[in-house]
């Protein structure tokens, strides 16, 4: 399939240029508000919205910058999320042949 490789995952050829140093600079008082802020935000959302439980497991997970890896389960995410089920099935799938969409306009006008 176009776009996709099959077999064992290869590493891709990244040539990383150090750009952006890791901890570069020390935190003002106006990035500790805004962690502040968003941590609030991060807890409100887990309170208010217990069905973004993997959302705010992946921010909670973003904010503590760790590095620790983090498995996101695809397959809830397919059933809980139509969102995500649209997107898998679009590319599984795949758009719809001229045939198909012509045969369902003609279905439609000709009732």
């Amino acid at each position: 399939m176009d776009g996709y490789d099959f077999g064992a995952p290869s590493k891709p050829p990244i040539e990383w240029d150090d750009g952006f140093v890791y901890d570069s600079k020390d935190a003002t008082w106006h990035d500790h508000l805004a962690k502040a802020e968003w941590m609030t935000k991060l807890q409100g959302g887990r309170l208010a919205r217990p069905d973004l439980d993997d959302a705010t497991a992946m921010y909670a997970h973003y904010r503590d910058n760790n590095g620790e890896p983090f498995r996101c389960d695809y397959e809830e995410g397919y059933r809980e999320d139509p969102s995500i089920a649209k997107n898998v099935n679009t590319e599984v799938v795949g758009p719809p042949l001229p045939s198909t969409r012509w045969c369902a306009t003609a279905t439609r006008t000709s009732r």
